[in-house]
């Protein structure tokens, strides 16, 4: 894929020249440890590589500031471009840039700047732009900027987006975790080829917990898919390794594997072995990007004093070797489920094998290649299998040989599409009717060959139709024929199977139906009918049992059929509304009804064993009135009928749940410890009783020549003896 496999034909220097000064020993710029390469860009002949640890003062402070600077090589000439300088983000023309450019001046205007507004100071430190992406969030086919801003929301992190063309803010993310550097990195690009940019934030230093439930920094990248209505839905795909910084860096690779999807690189730059990094390949997919990588790239520079960070900054989607899709080697098998040497079924026509090989090239962007191969079965005398089925195996796998690019790197196959598959030309054999006979024989292979002794057990499961009264049973006939040279055809058995015809339909429940007739006036009315039809039965058995009507008022109520005539009774009928005709007459109005109670049939369908139907019944009802109580008035007819469409559903009443043994054991605890309050409430009264003053005659006691009152005093004591002796008042 050429991804980092590179040539250069010419080295070319940005920085020849040392730090700037105000004066001797007084430095206006410090460029030592600046990270100069940390981000490069290109675009055809224009290179834009950035130095994010750059530092500058001005001539009134001694502070040294990191504000960044980036080197634009346009050509020949490279210019100086330091918009860091501000906390804003500033977009501006690369040939303005180009032109204006004065090593003397440090800050250069520039016309038709689109810059975002000066932020406060509490936003100070909070790095705005230190990674931008472009893409089309608003649908006006201008490029929006994308920022991160990794500082923000007091280091939880954020990434806004702004409009390409007046940098007022359409979106923004906020991160999920404390120093995390949620928006260290973020890349735009259609990810799922629903014509809409999807975001790429990295956050690298993001912690998860891992099967011993401790924190690893293992680094995480959301994926935040852009839908119609301009919102987003963000999914989290976290690193594979602890340490590595997955997320550091994220570059868009366009449709790599040519399935309509564009791909993507994310960068581990600490990954892998040694900390040399890695660099993981995700493909996209119409539900958005795959979770598993489809390709790893290790970085090959072992690590010295420094890591080498591979991957820390990538950039994608061009074709350095301009090289299509290589050359494939394709190979179709017939009846692969024969073992080796067995006869083969089925061979190719154009070379009587069962084998065909053949090389492919396929050019990147071209058509389908399709080629036709005729097959034919060999005759049935010369192989006896006829129960297996034939199988049809094709794989395919790349040339190595040829597919190499000028470089020497390799492609490899997408390792979730299958390099095989395999096709049955011929099912295994089964029992099926035949098709001239209406389905009215079945054949069975019993199997090829049947060894002597051989018992077989068949089943045949089949449903009747069109079955008339006269019916009583199915008869059937079974045969056995085979490939011997002599007796092919056994005599044919007969089996009859006697029909048995149980069924029992029902239909519960009580149905209770409203009528109701109102005149609307103005005018009224003398006399009118109302008659509704009622699906009393259906073939000579009764289907809704009439058991009672209302009769409200001077009314007649007449049927065609007997009103419960087995007797029923029902032990309570809930209030019904009456069915009534209200006729006005001035300030008076006159209840007048008229009930004719017929019958209609209903067709019900079949219904199997234990099976529950639900179904509509219908009611009509409808009048006319007969007569008004006007005359030499020309009045027409004035009927109606309505039709009121009931659904019968079947409700299975639920078994009576057994009582749990928990709840037996608390009832007797319950009842013995009731038991217990009583036993000691009616002990307590008892004492009670044998306390209170008891009077006694005046005539029993005589003390000291006075009359008086006696008191029988006792006591009462839980496993005392009771007792009680009289005692005389003073």
């Amino acid at each position: 894929m050429g991804l980092y496999s590179v040539s250069y034909p010419r080295v070319s220097g940005f920085l020849k020249n040392g730090n700037r000064d105000f004066a001797k020993d007084d430095p206006l710029e410090f460029k030592s440890h600046q990270w100069f390469g940390a981000s490069v860009r290109s675009k055809q002949d224009k290179i834009l590589a950035c130095a994010p640890l750059y530092h500058w003062r001005t001539e009134m402070k001694q502070e040294r500031e990191p504000v960044g600077t980036c080197f634009l090589q346009d050509g020949a000439k490279t210019v100086e471009y330091a918009p860091c300088r501000s906390s804003q983000l500033i977009s501006d023309q690369v040939a303005e840039i180009v032109s204006k450019y004065d090593p003397k001046v440090y800050s250069i205007k520039y016309n038709n700047q689109l810059a975002t507004r000066t932020a406060q100071a509490i936003f100070d430190d909070s790095y705005l732009g230190y990674s931008v992406a472009v893409g089309d969030f608003s649908g006006d086919g201008v490029d929006d900027f994308v920022s991160g801003v990794p500082r923000a929301a007091r280091t939880l992190g954020m990434v806004y987006i702004y409009d390409g063309k007046n940098m007022s803010s359409l979106h923004n993310f906020t991160g999920e975790q404390m120093a995390a550097y949620f928006g260290f990195s973020v890349a735009a690009t259609d990810i799922n080829g629903d014509d809409y940019a999807d975001v790429f934030i990295g956050a690298p230093l993001f912690m998860d917990r891992g099967s011993d439930g401790k924190l690893q920094e293992v680094g995480q990248v959301s994926v935040s898919l852009q839908r119609a209505s301009g919102d987003f839905q963000t999914t989290k795909l976290n690193g594979f390794e602890v340490f590595a910084r997955f997320g550091s860096a994220i570059a868009p690779l366009g449709d790599l594997d040519q399935d309509g999807f564009n791909d993507i690189a994310i960068a581990a730059p600490y990954g892998g072995e040694d900390k040399k990094g890695l660099v993981y390949i995700f493909n996209g997919r119409s539900t958005g990007l795959n979770a598993v990588p489809s390709q790893i790239l290790e970085g090959q520079w072992a690590a010295r004093s420094m890591p080498p960070s591979f991957g820390y900054s990538m950039k994608g989607a061009t074709d350095i070797d301009k090289n299509g899709y290589p050359d494939f080697q394709v190979e179709l098998l017939l009846d692969k489920l024969k073992q080796k040497g067995a006869i083969r079924r089925a061979l190719f026509l154009h070379s009587r094998s069962s084998g065909h090989s053949k090389n492919m090239t396929i050019s990147r962007g071209g058509q389908m290649q399709c080629e036709e191969l005729i097959a034919y079965l060999r005759d049935e005398s010369e192989f006896r299998d006829k129960l297996t089925p034939i199988t049809i195996f094709m794989e395919y796998r790349l040339d190595y040989r040829t597919a190499a690019d000028a470089t020497g790197l390799q492609p490899i196959l997408n390792q979730f599409t299958p390099a095989n598959m395999s096709r049955q030309a011929l099912a295994r054999l089964s029992c099926a009717f035949k098709t001239e006979n209406q389905t009215r024989q079945v054949v069975c292979d019993l199997g090829n060959p049947m060894k002597a002794g051989t018992q077989l057990l068949a089943g045949l499961r089949f449903s009747v139709h069109q079955q008339s009264e006269m019916d009583t049973s199915v008869k059937f006939d079974l045969q056995i024929q085979s490939s011997n040279l002599f007796d092919k055809v056994s005599p044919v058995v007969s089996y009859k199977v006697d029909l048995a015809v149980l069924a029992a339909v029902e239909i519960r429940g009580i149905y209770i139906f409203f009528s109701k007739l109102r005149n609307n006036g103005p005018s009224s009315f003398s006399k009118a009918m109302l008659n509704l039809q009622w699906p009393y039965k259906y073939n000579n058995n009764t289907l809704l049992y009439i058991l009672h009507y209302d009769i409200d008022g001077p009314m007649n109520c007449t049927s065609d059929m007997e009103i419960n005539p087995l007797k029923i009774k029902i032990s309570s009928l809930q209030a019904t509304e009456k069915n009534d005709t209200v006729a006005g007459q001035g300030d008076r109005n006159h209840l007048i009804t008229k009930r004719d109670l017929t019958t209609r049939e209903g067709d019900v369908h079949t219904l199997k064993e234990n099976q529950n139907h639900s179904y509509s019944l219908k009611s009509s009802a409808s009048f006319n009135v007969i007569e008004f109580p006007y005359k030499n008035l020309p009045i027409e007819d004035i009927f109606n009928s309505t039709l009121v469409t009931t659904n019968v559903t079947w409700g299975i009443q639920p078994a009576p749940m057994p009582v749990p043994v928990w709840v037996i054991i608390l009832a007797v605890l319950a009842g013995l410890l009731l038991l217990a309050v009583l036993v000691f409430v009616m002990y307590r009264i008892a004492c009670l009783s044998l306390s209170l003053p008891i009077p006694i005659a005046p005539d029993l006691l005589k003390l000291r020549g006075i009359w008086s009152l006696g008191l029988v005093s006792g006591s009462c004591a839980l496993g005392d003896e009771l007792s009680s002796e009289p005692r005389a008042l003073q």
